[in-house]
């Protein structure tokens, strides 16, 4: 068995405490290593959002934008469902090099964030915003997550979230694509409303039944992980403890319920066809 499937069958079996020392020792095991930079990775500034592209993985490896209270509240414009091969890059991905994958393209700035004007729904679909998901993540934790994080922006008023994937040296691709499949996904969420507080994910990129509280970790714990600085500007020198903080910590969760996505056809879609 190797030590990617081990990790994988033990991790499922433990608790919060036990989750974020064998997510240390998990990502150790696969090499993983930060892969984006300022230097190698491209600022790429759509409506509503910012992505860091990484050409090496053909993905995204990193995502951040600014959410409102206003925004999930307020009128919503239609779902286009329209995946856009985004030209700002070089060999950028098709949408038709998810097709019988077995991955969802899966959205890091979720089409639902972005619902609340027609350029950023449209933003929201350019290929340079999805990753390869496994089906029963995309469609059930990591749903789960976007949901619960858009209750959090009606609550809290404002905040700002971070997400991309966690790919390690030796990464599997999709075939016939070099796209790179990661092993999870973090997300970073900051309140930035007083008093201020920062919570961070990461989901394995595989279903899971388990409490969404459980895969809660401090942000220090993702950017040890993944390499990365997440608030190095100045304006955000008061982060430090904030990045800390353990746990879920403050944050007011939903009551767990089944984390299978609902359909309202009652009929099964087939991966990469119609993902959020």
């Amino acid at each position: 068995m190797s030590i990617l499937n081990l990790c994988s069958e033990i991790f499922f079996k433990l608790k919060t405490t036990a989750i974020i020392w064998l997510l240390s020792v998990f990502f150790a095991a696969v090499n993983c290593a930060p892969h984006f930079s300022g230097d190698s990775g491209i600022i790429l500034h759509k409506n509503g959002f910012y992505i860091a592209y990484t050409p090496e993985f053909r993905q995204a490896g990193c995502t951040c934008y600014t959410l409102t209270a206003q925004q999930v509240k307020g009128k919503k414009v239609k779902r286009t469902n329209k995946f856009k091969t985004d030209y700002a890059v070089a060999d950028p991905v098709r949408p038709e090099e998810y097709t019988a994958t077995g991955f969802d393209r899966g959205h890091l700035v979720p089409a639902s964030d972005m619902s609340y004007s027609k350029s950023s729904m449209h933003d929201s679909f350019y290929m340079t915003n999805i990753s390869p998901q496994h089906p029963a993540c995309n469609r059930g934790i990591w749903k789960k997550l976007e949901t619960q994080v858009r209750k959090w922006a009606v609550k809290e008023k404002k905040i700002i979230v971070l997400t991309g994937p966690v790919i390690p040296k030796d990464a599997k691709e999709m075939k016939d694509t070099r796209i790179a499949v990661p092993v999870a996904f973090f997300k970073v969420i900051y309140d930035v409303t007083p008093p201020k507080k920062m919570i961070g994910f990461i989901i394995p990129n595989q279903g899971s039944g388990i409490s969404l509280k459980e895969f809660a970790v401090p942000v220090k714990t993702i950017e040890k992980i993944t390499g990365y600085d997440f608030f190095c500007a100045p304006e955000f020198k008061d982060v430090n403890e904030l990045e800390l903080q353990q746990g879920s910590g403050d944050w007011t969760f939903d009551s767990d319920k089944s984390s299978t996505r609902k359909r309202s056809s009652g009929k099964k879609r087939k991966a990469g066809s119609k993902e959020r």
